[in-house]
């Protein structure tokens, strides 16, 4: 799945979960990368392609008028980090949260628990994905 199409799946979530908004309000998406350790390669580029799909999606208007903004955090490629970094989002006001991480596990787990929608956009393994009859959005 192209980052385009990926991150419009993350606004077609957030458009559902956020109906109340007011128009001038951004869209808040947050994104979990690994920018710093052995996966930083793959959360930049991740995080290239989440830009590059927002600043398309906004020079077209949005989502219903809303504007994306992400807000980016690094899990240091841990996935004790990723854990404590999805609680820090949660609590930012996020619609939706994407993961350029190989940390699904810990990701996913928390999305069920406090029922954000999750996309995972990095290369991995999940078993609350693939055993737990989530809805998974794959970008390969």
């Amino acid at each position: 799945m192209t980052p385009i199409r990926l991150l419009a799946a993350a606004a077609a979530a957030i458009v559902l979960s956020v109906a109340a908004a007011h128009a001038q309000e951004p869209l808040r998406v947050g994104v979990i990368s690994s920018r710093s350790g052995p996966f930083a390669v793959l959360g930049e580029q991740g995080d290239d392609g989440d830009i590059l799909a927002a600043e398309e999606i906004n020079k077209s208007g949005g989502i219903l008028g809303h504007k994306l903004e992400l807000v980016f955090v690094d899990d240091t490629s841990q996935a004790s980090e990723t854990s404590r970094v999805f609680r820090e989002l949660a609590t930012k006001n996020v619609s939706v949260i994407l993961g350029n991480t190989d940390n699904a596990d810990a990701a996913t787990a928390l999305a069920k628990e406090l029922k954000i929608p999750y996309i995972a956009a990095a290369i991995g393994y999940s078993r609350d994905l693939t055993e737990e009859k989530a809805t998974a959005i794959s970008s390969a």
